[in-house]
């Protein structure tokens, strides 16, 4: 599948998108029952700019999370995996049906 790179304006919402969960990956923030926002915030990424795009902003976020130390740099491809490619995936499985 080929992506096209979105026009500017929409380009600055996927790089704020995408720093906006890598903040919440740093602050561990999870809702009462134990559901963790990152997975809100993966499905939000797919539904605002599709599986693709989505994709690799959760790999520009789970690198932001490293960076800033939410993360260590080895375990980045299973964070990206676990945290960002299983939610879009989910979120993209539901929206098919």
């Amino acid at each position: 599948m080929r992506v096209a790179l979105p026009d500017r304006a929409r380009l600055h919402r996927l790089l704020a998108a995408a720093a906006l969960v890598a903040a919440l990956w740093g602050m561990r923030a999870e809702l009462p029952a134990g559901f963790a926002l990152h997975f809100l915030g993966a499905t939000l990424m797919y539904l605002m700019f599709g599986a693709p795009l989505a994709l690799a902003a959760m790999a520009l976020a789970a690198t932001l999370a490293c960076a800033l130390g939410a993360g260590h740099w080895v375990a980045l491809p299973a964070l990206w995996l676990a945290d960002g490619a299983v939610p879009v995936a989910c979120a993209y499985a539901a929206h098919r049906v």
